[in-house]
C-alpha cells in the first residue's frame, strides 16, 4: 500500500476522533411551521476492516425546527463537532398516517490549529429516511450517500483526501410519553471511492480502503416534534 493509499485509509482512523457523523436520529415526518424537535444522542462509532477494528463513545445533542410544514432547518454539537442539519417532507404533511419520506442533507465537522499546523475533517451525508408507522411509533430506514474530505498541512507538507461512501441507518422510534421518543438506531457505511493527494506526490484515485467500514450504535432521546404538547396529549388520551 502506498502513501497515498495511507493516507485514505488513516483518514477512516481520523474519523473515529469524533468528526463523522453517519446516524439519523430522527423520525422521517418534518416538525410543522412553528414547531421544535430537541434530541439527546449518545453513540459508540466505530471502524471494523482488514487493517484492524475500534472505536470510541461521544456524545451530541440536536436541534431542528420547523420552518414550514414541509422544511426543518436546525444543527447539532458535541463530540462530533457543529454540524448544520435540514430536512425536506416528499409526502404529504396533511397525511401524517401513512408511508412518510423526506430528504434530510447535512453537513459539518470541524477544524484545528496549532503554531504552523492545521488539519480538518469535515462530513456531509444526504439520507432518504422512509418512516413506516407502527402504532404510536415508528420504524425508520434511511439510505444513504456519506462523504468525508480532510485535509491538513504543516511543516511545508500538505495533504488532502476524499472518501466517498454509500449507506444506510435503521432504527425504531418508540413513543413512550406525549412528545418523548427513545429511538436506538444502528449506521453503516461502506467507503466505495474516493482521491487522496500530498505534496510532492500529486493525487490518485484510491478505493477499497482495506475492506473497511464504519459503523455507528445510537441511542436518540428525542422530545418534542410536529405535535405540540397539548394535541399530543390530546392522542393520549
Amino acid at each position: 500500500m502506498n502513501r497515498l493509499s495511507r493516507l485514505a485509509v488513516s483518514v477512516l482512523a481520523v474519523a473515529l476522533s469524533g468528526c463523522a457523523t453517519l446516524g439519523t436520529l430522527q423520525t422521517a415526518e418534518t416538525n410543522g411551521a412553528g414547531q421544535f424537535q430537541g434530541a439527546i444522542e449518545p453513540a459508540f462509532l466505530g471502524f471494523a476492516g482488514d487493517a484492524g477494528g475500534g472505536g470510541f463513545g461521544y456524545f451530541n445533542v440536536s436541534g431542528r425546527y420547523g420552518v414550514n410544514d414541509r422544511v426543518d432547518i436546525g444543527g447539532r454539537f458535541g463530540t462530533s463537532g457543529i454540524e448544520l442539519t435540514t430536512k425536506f417532507m416528499l409526502t404529504d404533511p396533511s397525511k401524517p398516517d401513512g408511508t412518510i419520506v423526506s430528504i434530510a442533507p447535512s453537513g459539518g465537522g470541524f477544524f484545528l490549529a496549532l503554531g504552523g499546523s492545521g488539519a480538518g475533517v469535515f462530513n456531509f451525508q444526504v439520507p432518504l429516511i422512509v418512516g413506516i408507522p407502527v402504532g404510536e411509533h415508528q420504524f425508520v430506514v434511511a439510505p444513504k450517500l456519506h462523504a468525508i474530505v480532510a485535509g491538513g498541512g504543516g511543516g511545508g507538507e500538505t495533504g488532502a483526501v476524499f472518501i466517498g461512501s454509500i449507506g444506510s441507518s435503521v432504527g425504531f422510534s418508540a413513543k413512550v410519553a406525549p412528545s418523548v421518543r427513545l429511538m436506538p438506531e444502528f449506521a453503516f457505511v461502506v467507503p466505495v471511492i474516493g482521491g487522496a493527494g500530498a505534496s510532492g506526490e500529486g493525487s490518485q484515485i484510491v478505493s477499497g480502503f482495506a475492506n473497511g467500514m464504519l459503523y455507528q450504535v445510537s441511542f436518540g432521546i428525542l422530545f418534542g416534534g410536529r405535535k405540540t404538547a397539548e394535541l399530543d396529549q390530546r392522542s393520549w388520551e
